[in-house]
């Protein structure tokens, strides 16, 4: 799993992302969850559909992002975009979700 950090700032501007593992709390705890997922469907897939399971990479954001999907914001919450296999969870979002 390949992990980045993004911060936007106002409007549809974002600073550059910050990659590798996560280094605060909630991007180890969700690194460690979407590991644990790549653990099985990795075993699982093959296994039961004859497919190879394809680990997405992860993007922490704070504010706003882009991807292959298009534009968005913290608050649409966690989204997969199948274009460039990349899950995307907002660090508000998730502590919205958590508490």
């Amino acid at each position: 799993m390949l992990a980045e950090q993004q911060q936007a700032g106002g409007g549809h501007n974002q600073e550059p992302g910050v990659r590798g593992t996560p280094a605060d709390g909630t991007g180890r705890f969700v690194a460690s969850i979407l590991g644990e997922t790549e653990d099985v469907w990795s075993a699982v897939l093959p296994r039961q559909m004859r497919l190879a399971y394809e680990e997405p990479r992860l993007v922490m954001f704070k504010g706003a992002t882009h991807s292959a999907c298009g534009f968005a914001k913290s608050a649409m919450g966690p989204f997969y975009c199948p274009r460039d296999r990349t899950v995307r969870i907002s660090h508000a979002g998730l502590a919205c979700q958590v508490s």
